[in-house]
């Protein structure tokens, strides 16, 4: 399945909703965490949830209050936005590879990448032109010390405060130093697709390749 990159759905770029549903899709999931996934207000979240029902994408699951994508809208979090060469994508690995060395050994980052896998279309070398690269991050604290972990997480959400960030929510302040270190892997990439390992929709005999290890792991 491809989407057109440039396609909104809601108020939100097509290519949005489906990298939250790749981190949503084969489980239920509340309002606050489609949120805070999306990194959205609450009013745009209403409306696209709505348009989501309209479209049989997502559906009541069995606890109240919570949701779960379709089959339509697993298709969607599998679906690629555009063709792009395997070298063109082969660049794109290449230098977030080079973002995870430089992650792990600078300061300002309390977050590092024990594990990245490689699945999807990108693993079968045949391919001369695939679609999204799609990586799962197994992200762990530089900190072994779990009090002087959070120490230095109140430390650095004080620092964007300071420096005039603004949180739209209590989670998303508390999800900030992980989630400042996934979005600067991803370095705004349009052809990487990173989600956590625990996100991974994937049976555990689906195919995937170890591509990076921590060399402290």
């Amino acid at each position: 399945m491809r989407i057109d990159p440039k396609a909104k759905f809601a108020s939100f770029p097509i290519v949005r909703v489906r990298n939250a549903f790749k981190r949503l899709a084969r489980r239920d999931w509340s309002v606050e965490r489609l949120q805070r996934v999306l990194g959205a207000d609450p009013s745009e979240v209403a409306s696209l949830l709505e348009a989501l029902l309209n479209e049989r994408l997502v559906e009541s699951a069995d606890r109240r209050g919570f949701w779960r994508t379709t089959p339509a809208g697993n298709a969607l979090a599998l679906a690629t936005a555009r063709p792009v060469s395997r070298a063109a994508a082969q660049r794109h690995v290449d230098a977030f590879l080079a973002r995870l060395a430089e992650v792990r050994v600078d300061a300002r980052w309390l977050y590092k990448a024990q594990r990245v896998y490689l699945f999807g279309h990108f693993l079968d070398p045949a391919l001369e032109v695939v679609g999204n690269v799609d990586l799962a991050v197994d992200l762990v604290r530089k900190e072994p010390d779990a009090e002087v972990h959070g120490q230095r997480e109140r430390a650095y959400i004080q620092r964007q405060w300071d420096e005039g960030r603004i949180f739209r929510s209590f989670d998303q302040e508390r999800m900030s130093p992980s989630e400042d270190v996934m979005r600067y892997l991803k370095k705004r990439s349009w052809i990487l697709s990173l989600r956590p390992v625990a996100d991974l929709p994937w049976p555990a005999d689906a195919p995937a390749r170890l591509i990076y290890e921590d060399p402290d792991a």
